[in-house]
């Protein structure tokens, strides 16, 4: 019997150990949401796919769908480059696990990944600064609370959720000039999702 395999975009954000050899990948892929897929013999210091599944990084990624999860049968790097620093590390974290407490079942979401590949994008940039990388992290956050329905229209100016990419120095100017207005925002919206 054979099974189809999905070859689709994705980002890995998190990757608990299961079993002596084994891991159990939550990716967000740009064709089929989050999907929870086991990746047999991924730890053994001989496997192939290991170099390619970085946590919160992006990967190629070939899926079997199983029974109850998925299976991971190939894996390469997507070729984004890695964060520079400690700190852009950490701003990306914070949105990646929040997109992971937020988002539950297998549903496409193309507008999500996108989001999560351009705050990747935006933070790896050597010439984004400390404000600018805090900046991205609250439009990301934002847009992503927005995307999930967390922010109601007119929560936020328009232009801060619609205008100019996470890369733009425009879109981190304007996130800096409503920074206040933004963390209210997000607050509001994490108090209300009672997560």
């Amino acid at each position: 019997m054979s099974h189809e395999i999905h070859h689709t975009d994705a980002c890995l954000l998190r990757a608990p150990a299961r079993g002596e050899a084994d891991r159990l990948l939550v990716l967000y892929t740009r064709q089929l949401g989050r999907v929870v897929a086991v990746a047999q013999g991924v730890r053994k210091e001989s496997s192939k796919l290991r170099f390619a599944l970085v946590p919160r990084g992006f990967a190629r990624v070939a899926l079997v769908a199983g029974r109850e999860v998925w299976r991971l049968t190939g894996a390469e790097s997507a070729g984004y480059p890695p964060l520079p620093t400690r700190a852009t590390r950490a701003h990306f974290r914070r949105l990646t696990d929040m997109l992971d407490r937020l988002v539950h079942g297998e549903e496409q979401h193309e507008e999500l990944f996108l989001l999560l590949a351009e705050a990747h994008t935006a933070l790896a940039d050597p010439a984004c600064s400390a404000e600018a990388a805090e900046c991205v992290e609250h439009l990301a956050l934002a847009r992503l609370l927005t995307l999930l329905g967390y922010v109601g229209e007119g929560q936020l100016p328009r232009e801060l959720l619609t205008q100019g990419a996470l890369t733009d120095p425009a879109a981190r100017a304007a996130a800096l000039a409503q920074r206040a207005v933004l963390v209210h925002v997000i607050n509001d919206a994490l108090a209300a999702s009672h997560l």
